[in-house]
């Protein structure tokens, strides 16, 4: 688990690439992570609704944990999400 750990601190796209599969279908098409950085996924969102949307605590919650089983030890805390 370590060696993974460090892995992907050495690697952050790791991260940034697991995202399209964490998300699914149709809401790949509209979130591009872009980058991976202290803990924290960055993502741009197509439209303020859709933000709203990853923006409430279950689904923040549930996208998070997937992420973390994607990419074990990551050691991603947060999803932060933008218009971009």
């Amino acid at each position: 688990m370590h060696n993974v750990s460090v892995k992907c601190k050495q690697q952050p796209q790791l991260v940034v690439a697991a995202w399209p599969n964490v998300i699914g279908e149709p809401f790949s098409t509209m979130t591009k992570a872009v980058r991976f950085d202290e803990g924290t996924l960055f993502v741009n969102v197509s439209n303020s609704t859709l933000l709203s949307i990853l923006n409430r605590a279950p689904d923040r919650q549930r996208l998070l944990k997937a992420l973390q089983d994607a990419v074990p030890g990551s050691q991603i805390r947060t999803i932060s999400f933008r218009i971009g």
